[in-house]
């Protein structure tokens, strides 16, 4: 169980992480039970999953320290992280997906993700469970991604390809927006070194 600032807890039953910690190297996270987000986020029908699984690149380099300054040096040299492989799934719903995230010019995460999304008429009605398209946005976006729908030629499986993409603190599902995110303030010192 994670919290934040006594804000934000998540619960994760299982975690493994296999990685060797250093710049460059392979980074393995697998949620094998899911997660659940706990207070504020108490409604496991939407602040939950059921697995997860990244592959990805510890970044090199790392930013020396953890305030405004080390974070904006590290940036304008670094190519952000590379996500590898990303799987989520929740009820009848997978996500898998590869892409880059970084951090723009005021140092608020950014990029892009390009998603492959399995359970497409599960993932119209979360979308419509959690307001973010209405019922008429529901019915052409089912008559719509149906028609865009594509076989994965080894499970049989229909999905739909679209772009992930954080910029401006707004998460976007191609066009569509699905969420607006809370700033990140980088204190302006830290005694934590990350590279000693």
């Amino acid at each position: 169980k994670v919290t934040y600032k006594n804000l934000v807890a998540v619960s994760v039953p299982e975690l493994i992480i296999k990685s060797g910690f250093f710049p460059g190297a392979r980074l393995h996270i697998i949620m094998k039970k899911g997660a659940q987000g706990l207070h504020p986020l108490s409604n496991p029908d939407v602040w939950s999953i059921d697995r997860f699984v990244l592959k990805s690149k510890i970044p090199s380099p790392l930013p020396r320290n953890i305030n405004r300054d080390s974070i904006a040096e590290w940036r304008s040299v670094s190519k952000g992280l590379e996500i590898g492989f990303m799987q989520i799934d929740k009820d009848d719903i997978t996500l898998k997906g590869r892409g880059r995230f970084s951090l723009d010019g005021n140092l608020q995460p950014a990029g892009q993700m390009d998603l492959n999304i399995y359970g497409i008429e599960e993932f119209v009605l979360l979308l419509k469970d959690r307001d973010i398209i209405n019922t008429k946005q529901m019915v052409v976006a089912m008559a719509a991604l149906s028609g865009f729908s594509q076989i994965d030629e080894k499970s049989g499986e229909a999905f739909i390809s679209a772009e992930l993409s954080i910029k401006n603190r707004t998460l976007f599902l191609g066009p569509l927006q699905l969420a607006s995110l809370n700033p990140i303030y980088w204190p302006l010192d830290s005694q934590i070194d990350l590279l000693r």
